[in-house]
């Protein structure tokens, strides 16, 4: 039975998207989310914008019989740049990865953009590399791991913090740009690693879904420390490492529905 009130639905591959999850919801919390893990199709970096797209659509039209969709983020920063201006639905969508150049805070420094190797090959951010004046950008698809598997990922990342530390000493980088949304979860270990400041988008995203939706700032901080006041869902896309996203529901106060089939 399809649930008529409107849900926004925070879509991404794993659980790189629950910080944005909770970023939103602390300044709409009136509003009913809807986490998607796509584990299923985990790492999104190692898959064609074509097979992502394709990927997103078929979720999309499952969660469409099942609720009524008011927004959809897509809070991962490979299927952003992916799909878009791709997709055509009647409800606002809305990417996290903004234009470089255009953010105040970076468009007169030495930046250096760490994402998966999808986010950094696509168009999007070839044409970022053109248009910055100074911007550097780097594979961290190891930090990706580590945050969704662990400590077995450990040393991986771990190697892939000195490399991007040597690039920031030999090009004297002055700030690192969060380009894939799992990294906020290591953001405080980045800046200790790196020596230099963080800078990730999820105020922009948030002022983006108000003006969508067509929220005032006033109604959207109405409830910003009401985390009870409705009930929020997450699912996966396959059967595997129920543990680990269950433990992730039970931090982030999200009621575990299993499997999108």
């Amino acid at each position: 039975m399809k649930n008529f009130k409107e849900v926004i639905i925070i879509f991404d591959s794993g659980i790189g998207g629950l910080s944005y999850f909770k970023y939103i919801k602390s300044r709409i919390g009136e509003c009913q989310y809807v986490y998607v893990a796509d584990n299923k199709n985990f790492p999104y970096g190692e898959k064609s914008p074509e097979y992502l797209l394709e990927a997103v659509l078929f979720l999309i039209e499952k969660l469409k019989k099942i609720y009524n969709i008011g927004a959809l983020v897509l809070a991962c920063n490979t299927i952003s740049v992916s799909v878009y201006n791709k997709l055509n639905f009647v409800f606002p969508v809305v990417y996290t990865l903004p234009d470089v150049s255009s953010v105040s805070d970076l468009v007169l420094k030495r930046v250096l953009l760490i994402a998966t190797n999808t986010t950094l090959e696509s168009k999007f951010v070839k044409d970022q590399v053109n248009i910055h004046n100074d911007l550097i950008v780097k594979a961290a698809g190891e930090l990706v791991n580590f945050v969704e598997y662990g400590e077995n990922y450990k040393k991986d990342a771990l190697r892939c913090l000195e490399a991007l530390k040597f690039e920031v000493v030999n090009t004297g980088r002055e700030i690192v740009f969060l380009g894939c949304t799992h990294y906020l979860h290591l953001k405080a270990m980045i800046e200790d690693f790196l020596k230099i400041p963080v800078y990730e988008n999820r105020e922009l995203v948030v002022k983006n879904l108000i003006r969508s939706m067509n929220f005032s700032e006033h109604k959207g901080n109405y409830y910003k420390n009401d985390f009870d006041f409705v009930d929020d869902e997450f699912y996966l896309t396959e059967n595997k490492n129920l543990t680990f996203y269950q433990n992730f529901c039970k931090k982030y106060n999200l009621r575990f529905k299993g499997m999108i089939v």
